[in-house]
């Protein structure tokens, strides 16, 4: 791996995930990237695209305009289960026009609420790893399973969250 640049980030992403980013482009990173360092919503630029061998994925150096430095060089992220964690500008605006910005910024931060919907929880920790439904007459309820990233249990009624467990 090349040596972290100055004022940038890099981080490991699955090719498959992420084929249409180039150097120049302008992306905004989800928190498993910054590790919660940074702002959210945050543009960060493309500046160095490094190709790995062993078909893992490539290493994307970002940049922002502050030229801020954090060394997340480890964070390997590979699994089917995260959650989306590069968004381009064209991305992000659809995003934020389905979310709203407020609520943009809380899902990008990782930090959820009640009141969200499943999708919106996807879009800030990924898939669960697993999930248990119980369907009565007058209500849709679901328990989510995260407690191998962030060992907590989420419960929805209806398809929004209503109560966060540890």
């Amino acid at each position: 791996m090349k040596t972290l640049l100055m004022g940038c980030i890099a981080t490991l992403l699955t090719i498959s995930a992420y084929p249409q980013l180039s150097v120049g482009q302008f992306v905004v990173p989800h928190e498993k990237v910054t590790q919660d360092k940074f702002t959210p919503l945050e543009k960060w630029k493309i500046v160095f695209i490094e190709s790995t061998s062993n078909f893992m994925g490539n290493v994307y150096y970002l940049c922002n305009s502050k030229l801020d430095t954090v060394d997340v060089s480890d964070v390997q992220i590979n699994s089917s289960s995260n959650p989306k964690l590069i968004y381009t500008e064209s991305e992000l605006a659809k995003f934020l026009k389905q979310n709203g910005p407020s609520a943009a910024k809380k899902i990008l931060s990782g930090k959820p609420w009640i009141g969200m919907s499943e999708a919106q929880i996807v879009a800030a920790w990924g898939e669960p790893d697993s999930k248990h439904s119980i369907k009565t007459k007058y209500q849709n309820r679901e328990q989510w399973d995260y407690t191998n990233d962030y060992n907590r249990l989420l419960y929805f009624a209806n398809g929004k969250l209503v109560a966060i467990a540890d």
